[in-house]
């Protein structure tokens, strides 16, 4: 059996996959980067919520739903998702959930930028402008 590994709050974590889903994350990731993909299957999906919701704080859970439901392309501000989530004071607990989202594309954090700026990525702002000028010039 093979596995992925991600980066959590508490350290990493190696999820294991049978072939097939490790094959079909492999597969729908290169779709997603070749400009083919804008949503992930919801088996996928559903496997992310299972990992992320099973060691997110009840906070970071609620960041990370109104993460998933972001549509390809569109962008909302810290303070948008801080509102979203009924706790309009907590921008920055919002971007410090953002960051410890352990599967980035499927939950994308990338699509939330600060007001005056594209605002942090734990993957560095490089990558974080790269994702959005991906989707924005594969947008439909």
């Amino acid at each position: 059996m093979r596995g992925i590994t991600c980066s959590t709050p508490l350290g990493c974590l190696i999820i294991p996959l049978s072939s097939d889903f490790s094959n079909q994350l492999q597969t729908e990731i290169s779709d997603y980067f070749h400009g083919t993909r804008y949503t992930f299957s919801s088996n996928l999906l559903q496997a992310a919520e299972e990992v992320v919701f099973s060691i997110g704080t009840p906070f970071q859970q609620s960041v990370w739903r109104v993460l998933m439901q972001i549509p390809y392309a569109a962008t909302i501000t810290y303070s948008d998702l801080a509102q979203r989530i009924g706790n309009p004071r907590a921008t920055r607990a919002v971007a410090a959930a953002c960051r410890a989202n352990p599967f980035p594309i499927l939950i994308p954090c990338h699509r939330v930028v600060a007001k005056n700026d594209i605002g942090g990525f734990a993957l560095g702002i490089p990558a974080k402008q790269l994702l959005l000028r991906l989707e924005s010039a594969h947008s439909r």
